[in-house]
């Protein structure tokens, strides 16, 4: 596994933190890891810590991130710090866990990501997408590679939001509302089990 370091020309310093999650430090718009790289940072921290992660938890957050770097990093770091006995095995259900706690205190980068989901390019690709109206064919072409390039969307094998836990934070950021609220919040912009997607938008 790469020793990735971020290198400060102003202070001439190499940024690098005690463990293999630390993602304190401004991130960049990367590739997206693979399954063998996602599994192969996780097993990293095993090296360091010899803390093992079950198969079920290893798939788990590849299901959960594809792939995101920051998602991957802060989902393991979330784990790690809650699980501080080493010889605990990490399993399936604590990335669940990790995974809720991320959405809910939504960190800078969801912060951030949630502030692009304003912006009219955006929202061009994620109603019809979420509202079912019309495959990625009417969508604008600009609009959608703008939208992947921010890391929201994934074009192949299909047009689709990038990854289960953004398709679970983006609609709620979209409703603005408290979890507990939902239930009687959405009565009014689902018609027929479908989002009503314009009012919807409105109500941001």
């Amino acid at each position: 596994m790469c020793d990735y370091r971020i290198h400060s020309s102003a202070e001439k310093a190499v940024i690098a933190g005690g463990s293999a999650f630390n993602i304190k430090a401004k991130s960049l718009r990367l590739g997206d890891f693979d399954e063998g790289e996602t599994r192969a940072l996780l097993e990293q921290h095993t090296e360091d810590t010899e803390q093992a992660w079950s198969g079920e938890a290893l798939a788990e957050v590849w299901r959960s991130t594809r792939g995101q770097p920051w998602l991957v990093n802060a989902l393991a770091a979330e784990v790690t710090d809650t699980i501080t006995n080493r010889g605990q095995t990490i399993e399936a259900d604590d990335i669940f866990s990790a995974r809720e706690v991320l959405i809910r205190r939504c960190d800078t980068h969801l912060d951030q990501l949630a502030d692009k989901l304003r912006e009219d390019r955006v929202r061009r690709v994620i109603e019809p997408l979420l509202s079912g109206e019309s495959g990625s064919e009417a969508l604008r072409v600009d609009d959608l590679q703008y939208s992947h390039d921010l890391g929201l969307f994934r074009l192949e094998p299909k047009v689709e939001i990038a990854n289960p836990i953004y398709r679970e934070m983006i609609p709620r950021e979209l409703l603005n509302a408290h979890d507990e609220f939902l239930p009687l919040e959405t009565v009014w912009f689902v018609e027929d089990g479908m989002l009503v997607m314009n009012r919807l938008m409105k109500a941001i």
